[in-house]
């Protein structure tokens, strides 16, 4: 979370103090009972892992990867009561092919 130094309770009662919702990353870790116990609006999920993985990508599997975050993230949104999810198509360029060429030309 981006907010003020604090305990989780504190930065939880700063957000309904200041009548803000809060937007949070898949990364697959998501607490959901601590979000929803917090009585606090979850704005938007993020499917965060779309930087590593990309739907358009030419390996099947690199795109089936994709498909199952973004499920997940629809998921866990509606989960937790946030009415939209925050994704793009893919972060340019392959990580693993950059990487790998990296590798190649050191």
């Amino acid at each position: 979370m981006s907010l003020p130094d604090g305990t989780q309770a504190d930065k939880f009662a700063a957000i309904r103090r200041w009548g803000i919702g809060l937007e949070i990353a898949n990364l697959r870790d998501i607490q959901i009972d601590v979000y929803k116990s917090a009585q606090i609006p979850i704005t938007a999920v993020q499917a965060y892992q779309m930087h590593d993985f990309h739907p358009l990508h030419r390996n099947a599997e690199h795109r089936h990867q994709a498909k199952i975050h973004v499920e997940h993230t629809l998921e866990l949104a509606a989960q937790l009561n946030a009415p939209r999810i925050v994704t793009v198509c893919g972060f340019g360029h392959d990580r693993m092919a950059l990487r790998k060429a990296e590798t190649l030309i050191n």
